[in-house]
């Protein structure tokens, strides 16, 4: 389970990055998950 602070940090890097879109389809850990897989393969940094 994904904890609340880390939820909260995650979310406040995508915010940084500008992803708004994806940050508001999170809704609940399934999606968490997903969203954040896409995250990862999709970061070159």
């Amino acid at each position: 389970m994904v904890s609340v602070l880390s939820f909260i940090k995650w979310m406040k890097d995508i915010l940084k990055r500008g992803w708004l879109a994806i940050v508001f389809h999170v809704q609940d850990e399934g999606h968490f998950k997903a969203v954040a897989i896409i995250f990862c393969l999709s970061s070159d940094e």
